[in-house]
């Protein structure tokens, strides 16, 4: 009766044993995967703060609007020289 009570109590202590290994070697997993979203979040932090620090300043830029207004006139007019001198060139090529 004593030794079937030390071989039951050896196999259940084998059996626990590999499945401590098994847990062990599944928490060795979500421990490598945790440590690998901590440095994805690491750099996230890292390129949110960056981009904060590059929006914050927007509302301290002055108003760009009535020189970009400006620009379109000017390219709209380079524009109309380009194409009459183009249409002269045609003309004087006799392409025209």
């Amino acid at each position: 009766m004593g030794a079937a009570i030390l071989v039951v109590w050896a196999v259940g202590l084998a059996v626990a044993l590999v499945l401590a290994i098994v847990v062990l070697r599944r928490s060795r997993l979500v421990i490598a995967s945790l440590r690998d979203l901590l440095a994805v979040s690491e750099a996230i932090a890292v390129a949110a703060h960056g981009i904060d620090k590059n929006v914050s300043v927007i509302p301290a830029l002055p108003d760009l609007r009535p020189a970009a207004g400006q620009l379109a006139e000017v390219a709209s007019a380079a524009g109309q020289s380009l194409h009459s001198i183009a249409r002269q060139l045609e003309r004087l090529s006799g392409t025209a």
